[in-house]
């Protein structure tokens, strides 16, 4: 089996750049997965039935962490990027102001930044509206087995 990269894509850490240089080099055999309205992962039984049914060497998304990637195996490799978390949160509170499909009724279109970061303490299960742990996106959970991620 050929070579599989896996871009573990973690929101607001520049991986729409990454994933427009993977696109640019790998070409036809690079396939981004981002479930626009959905939370689901897969799962590694799910991620094994893609390489073994498609031609793609380069796979990219939010759906892939380190839970579901069989980063066993000799020819599959998975990398990411994280970013200083209070600029990972800056990023993502601006950039989800300015987007058109945000309903416009939403606490984060409504409030100040200080007050957003107020009303997510009185929500702090409300991961969507924070955009989530960057070990979590990795690790596919902060309780999972972490060894495999190395600097």
């Amino acid at each position: 089996m050929n070579k599989k990269i896996f871009h573990l894509h973690i929101p607001k850490t520049a991986g729409s750049f990454v994933n427009n240089f993977l696109r640019k080099n790998y070409k036809e055999e690079f396939i981004h997965e981002n479930p626009y309205l959905s939370t689901i992962r897969y799962n590694q039984e799910q991620v094994l039935q893609m390489l073994s049914f498609y031609k793609f060497s380069c796979y990219a998304g939010h759906v892939f962490n380190l839970s579901n990637v069989p980063l066993h195996l000799d020819n599959v490799y998975g990398f990411s990027f994280v970013r200083k978390p209070i600029e990972k949160f800056l990023s993502f509170y601006f950039f989800q102001r300015g987007r058109k499909e945000v309903r416009k009724d939403h606490p984060i279109k409504q409030l100040s930044l200080d007050e957003y970061i107020k009303h997510l303490q009185n929500e702090p299960s409300n991961t969507i509206a924070a955009d989530g742990s960057q070990l979590d996106w990795v690790a596919g959970s902060i309780q999972k087995d972490c060894s495999l991620i190395k600097s």
